[in-house]
This record gives structure tokens, C-alpha cells and sequence, in this order.
């Protein structure tokens, strides 16, 4: 977090050292300072999708579903093709009761036995709160080294760490469980 620190005082402008901030911040306990440090980069650059994407998330593990909504609908126009946003828009178009059109994204996200991105099925189950079905496809994405899954568990997913799953999650990333 300090070296995110240090490059944002470096250089306040730097989109990419302002957004892997907030994940920390976020993943350090600190979600108020990491939904600050998202608005003030949407402020920043309006166009700019990640922090849209990041912030809906964030909202929504928090119940705020209506700001969730318009920040995931904003990040899914600028980054369609980013499999996290997918599965945070199947999940909620499926919270909204408009379940065929959340089975059509999900279907897009759930490809069988090839090398995929399994942090969108991963956010899809997080944010209906199915954390068994969100701990199956982090140990995919574990297994497949995605290099996002460690900041996923630990910015969005945190809530797995008091589940069952969460030692073996913990172990396949050599990582200790009681100090994660």
C-alpha cells in the first residue's frame, strides 16, 4: 500500500497506481478510503472503467444496490469484454428478477475445462452471496494462477475467510490461514 502511496504523491494523475490503491486500501480493511480514492479517480478521468467496475463492487458487498447498478452498467459499456464486470452484471440483472438475460451472461463465463477467466463466475456467486459456488471458481482460479485472484479474496471475497473452504483456498495459495 505505501509504495501505491508514494506513486500517487509522485505522480496524483497516474490512473493505474491510483486504482491498485483503493484495492489495496480495500483489501487492508479500509473500504471507506478505498470508495474514496475510486470517486476521486472517477473525477479524475471519467473515462476510465476500472474504478466504476471496482466501486459497484464494492457498494454492492455493502447493500448499496442502486449506485451499484449504474456503476456496473457504466463499467460493462467501457469494458465489455472484462470478465469480472460480466459476472457482476449477471448477478445483478439476476438480483433484479431479469433472469434470462443473467443466464445469457453467465452462460458466456462458465466455459468448460479451457483456460478462462474464472474471476467473472468467482464475482457472479459473491454478489448473490453464494460463497460455496464463489469458493469452487476461486480454486479454479487458483489452479489456473490467475494473476487477480489473490487481490479478489482478499479486496471482495473476504468473507470466505470464515467459511469451511477458506484453508484450503489459503493453502493452495501457500498462504497461512489463521494469519491471512
Amino acid at each position: 500500500m505505501r509504495h501505491y502511496q508514494r506513486s500517487v504523491e509522485e505522480d496524483p494523475l497516474n490512473l493505474v497506481a491510483r486504482s491498485e490503491l483503493a484495492v489495496c486500501l480495500r483489501a487492508a480493511g479500509r473500504p471507506e478510503d478505498a470508495d474514496h480514492e475510486l470517486r476521486q479517480l472517477i473525477a479524475i478521468n471519467s473515462d476510465f472503467w476500472f474504478p466504476y467496475f471496482v466501486l459497484g463492487v464494492n457498494l454492492a458487498i455493502s447493500g448499496q444496490w442502486e449506485e451499484s447498478a449504474h456503476l456496473c452498467e457504466r463499467a460493462c459499456q467501457m469494458a465489455p469484454w472484462f470478465k469480472p464486470n460480466v459476472g457482476f452484471r449477471a448477478a445483478l440483472l439476476k438480483r433484479a428478477g431479469k433472469n434470462a438475460e443473467s443466464q445469457r451472461l453467465l452462460d458466456t463465463l462458465e466455459s468448460a475445462n479451457t483456460y478462462d477467466d474464472w474471476i467473472g463466475p468467482s464475482m457472479y456467486y459473491l454478489v448473490l452471496g453464494d460463497l460455496d459456488r464463489t469458493a469452487d471458481w476461486a480454486e479454479k482460479a487458483i489452479e489456473q494462477r490467475h494473476p487477480a485472484v489473490f487481490f479478489f479474496l482478499h479486496a471482495h471475497a473476504a468473507a470466505l475467510k470464515s467459511t469451511p473452504r477458506w484453508p484450503r483456498l489459503a493453502k493452495m495459495m501457500n498462504l497461512n490461514p489463521a494469519v491471512t
